[in-house]
């Protein structure tokens, strides 16, 4: 059983449909997944999504459940985040409704089996722990050098790091404009995310906020040891995730009564792998940058979950991307080998 409580007082009930109603329009005029989000038209969108909250003119209690949905989902407040990138998943998910409805698709075994099946069904060279230093396109060749002086070379490659690390990378010549301020801007995403070991709950439980210090609380799994919490706030410096008793204050803004067991988790934001979480394009960065980081720069191609025209910041975003920038590669290499007499073969490599 779930425990739910519909946030919204009776006499905003009108409000709230009406603002759903105007989003669902908004929504309507996206292309998703078709092309890059920046699509002509869309200037209006590409506004804080406070900003595009607070000329729905709603009152107090609709606009904070309007705003902290948001908040969760791409971990970054509503000031920092373009309402176009945030109204573009109400299309993916068909309408405002799509918000509101739990996740509960999982991968059997985790996301770790779907990339164990992905690596056994290709014919590739897996390099762990092999850091890239520069990446340098000289015209018939990339050369690649790792931090520990590893040197690959290959005709084409795909860069799959997030926007945010790029700049740890030295390109030769340097990324073109919309690459090196995506690098240097960095997209808003930030979101901390914990697991807290709670005594058992007799019913299931999630709730959201806006001005609490988690954003979203969810009762995920139970066993012996008692349920586990997913928690999310959204940003690194809302709460000290390795801080037992932060964590069950933050706990208790939704289940006063809550005694927090344990803790976990990873801090994606120091990580220098990622320094940051899923995508979350700022104001004006969709309609200025979003076109262009799809393009192939030489022989260097990109993809991420980042650059998706359709759920970035998603898997299905990742899916999509893998699927446009390999085919540009391949297709500049089947180019190129029309006009080679018996072209050696290339070695496929995956740095991770």
């Amino acid at each position: 059983m779930l425990n739910t409580a519909f946030p919204i007082p009776a006499d905003e009930w009108a409000a709230l449909e009406h603002a759903i109603v105007q989003i669902d329009k908004d929504a309507d005029r996206i292309r998703f997944y078709e092309a890059p989000l920046g699509q002509p038209g869309l200037e209006d969108l590409d506004i804080p999504f406070s900003a595009y909250v607070d000329a729905l003119n709603v009152p107090a209690k609709t606009r904070d459940f309007l705003l902290a949905w948001p908040t969760f989902y791409f971990g970054a407040y509503p000031q920092e985040l373009s309402a176009l990138h945030v109204i573009s998943w109400v299309s993916g998910f068909g309408s405002s409704v799509g918000w509101y409805t739990l996740l509960t698709d999982k991968f059997v075994g985790g996301t770790k089996s779907l990339i164990e099946h992905i690596l056994a069904e290709a014919e590739t060279e897996v390099r762990y722990d092999t850091a890239v230093a520069s990446i340098a396109d000289e015209g018939a060749q990339v050369r690649v050098v790792t931090r520990d002086g590893q040197t690959i070379l290959a005709r084409s490659i795909i860069v799959t790091a997030p926007v945010n690390t790029w700049e740890r990378i030295n390109f030769v010549p340097e990324l073109p404009h919309a690459h090196r301020a995506m690098a240097t801007e960095k997209q808003a995403g930030q979101s901390v995310k914990v697991w807290a070991l709670v005594p058992k709950l007799e019913n299931d439980f999630y709730g959201i906020g806006i001005d609490t210090t988690f954003k979203w609380i969810a009762s995920e799994y139970t066993t012996e040891d008692g349920t586990y919490l997913c928690c999310f706030a959204s940003a690194e410096a809302d709460i000290d995730a390795t801080d037992l008793d932060a964590v069950t204050n933050a706990v208790r803004q939704f289940l006063p009564e809550a005694t927090v067991l344990a803790v976990d988790s990873h801090d994606w934001n120091k990580d220098e792998f990622s320094l940051g979480t899923w995508m979350a394009y700022r104001p004006g960065q969709v309609m200025k940058y979003s076109n262009h980081l799809q393009v192939p720069h030489g022989r260097v191609h990109f993809a991420n979950s980042d650059l998706a025209s359709g759920w970035a910041g998603w898997i299905d975003g990742a899916i999509e991307s893998a699927f446009t920038a390999a085919n540009a590669s391949n297709l500049m290499l089947a180019s190129e080998r029309m006009h080679i007499p018996n072209p050696p073969k290339q070695a496929k490599v995956s740095t991770l």
